[in-house]
């Protein structure tokens, strides 16, 4: 069976043991045994061994934290990468003004994610646009047409393998609202709630229940 949605890799178990195990012993029979002859000798090899035992073990951490990061990255996109329909009835729009239907797709691009969106809009307008985010935080713009409420770019961060949240901005720059979005453990649900002002000034307090499809 495959690593069930929303647990801990046991990958990333092991890592975290390894990394924190206790300390080795900082004294080797070589030493001990070239030592005995002078006590003050001994005591100074023991400590130089130690020291190297602590640099070394400070190189392992810093490698294994590494290659764990990298892992966890991969593994954050995956998860929130597939098809999503939105369920309209489960889901609120503060404007009362939900679309007809929509469908977001999130695909796997390097450690980031390309999302475009296609549906029809409450006045029967069509949506399709998309984005492509690194996961840095940092604004792309959202091209095509039916973006909501004045969206024009977004600034994505992931938090962990299962959340995200989104910075949405106006075509002048201005922050609107912060979008997060959590997969639940299952993975079959994305809850994403919208908190902030619109481009016209009007509050926005969204909640939208995306189902995998």
């Amino acid at each position: 069976m495959g690593q069930p949605r929303g647990s801990i890799p046991a990958w990333y178990v092991t890592v975290l043991i390894v990394a924190n195990a206790p300390e080795f012993d900082d004294l080797s029979p070589g030493i001990e045994r070239s030592c005995r002859p002078n006590r003050l000798l001994c005591q100074h090899q023991k400590l130089k061994a130690a020291e190297r035992r602590k640099q070394m073990r400070h190189v392992f951490r810093l490698v294994v934290l590494a290659v764990a990061s990298a892992l966890l990255s991969s593994a954050a996109p995956a998860q929130l990468a597939g098809t999503w329909k939105l369920n309209v009835e489960k889901s609120r729009f503060s404007n009362n003004h939900p679309p007809q239907s929509e469908t977001r797709t999130v695909e796997a691009v390097g450690s980031g994610l390309k999302v475009s969106w296609k549906g029809v809009a409450a006045d029967g307008s069509p949506i399709e646009f998309t984005m492509t985010t690194q996961l840095d935080d940092k604004p792309v713009p959202m091209t095509g047409q039916g973006m909501p409420r004045g969206a024009a770019s977004t600034a994505v961060r992931r938090i962990d393998a299962n959340t995200e949240i989104a910075t949405v901005f106006s075509k002048d720059g201005k922050k609107l609202w912060t979008t997060k979005s959590v997969v639940s453990k299952d993975g079959k649900t994305t809850i994403q709630t919208r908190v902030g002002k619109d481009a016209g000034g009007d509050t926005v307090n969204d909640r939208l229940v995306w189902e995998r499809q």
